[in-house]
């Protein structure tokens, strides 16, 4: 059934990607405050999604997780949740400072955010396989 839920995900991901993208061409571009504000946010968010990478790769997610706990829980969802829109969001400025049209912004913009997004999905199926285990008791698989 999990199978299932993740195959199911990826066209849901795709829509709100495309979504999301044209919300950020419209709306977060130039240099009002609001679009600074949610740039630097995507850069926060993306050196934190660096550091907990790294962090996994060193010592694994277990580990990390019993060193952490709650507050690797919180980083990790925060990055899962907010780490696609952030890429989105420095793709579309990058994209629009090379002078690309609006269309092809949107395409670029939506693709990363889809890549990303399916991407952090399925590694929070790997994360939360390794700390709670294949059946969620918190066994891990041997």
């Amino acid at each position: 059934m999990e199978v299932l839920g993740l195959l199911l995900s990826i066209p849901v991901a795709f829509g709100v990607s495309a979504f999301y993208s044209l919300f950020a061409l419209l709306f977060l571009s130039g240099r009002d405050p609001l679009g600074v504000a949610v740039r630097v946010l995507s850069w926060m968010v993306l050196a934190t999604l660096a550091v907990e990478a790294a962090g996994l790769a060193a010592i694994g997610a277990v580990r990390l997780h019993d060193r952490l706990g709650g507050l690797f829980t919180t980083i990790h969802i925060l990055v899962l949740v907010l780490g696609a829109p952030a890429v989105a969001n420095l793709v579309a400025r990058l994209a629009r400072a090379r002078g690309l049209t609006h269309i092809a912004v949107w395409a670029c913009t939506g693709l990363a955010c889809f890549v990303v997004g399916v991407g952090l999905v399925f590694g929070n199926v790997v994360i939360s396989e390794q700390i709670y285990g294949v059946d969620g008791l918190g066994v891990v698989p041997q």
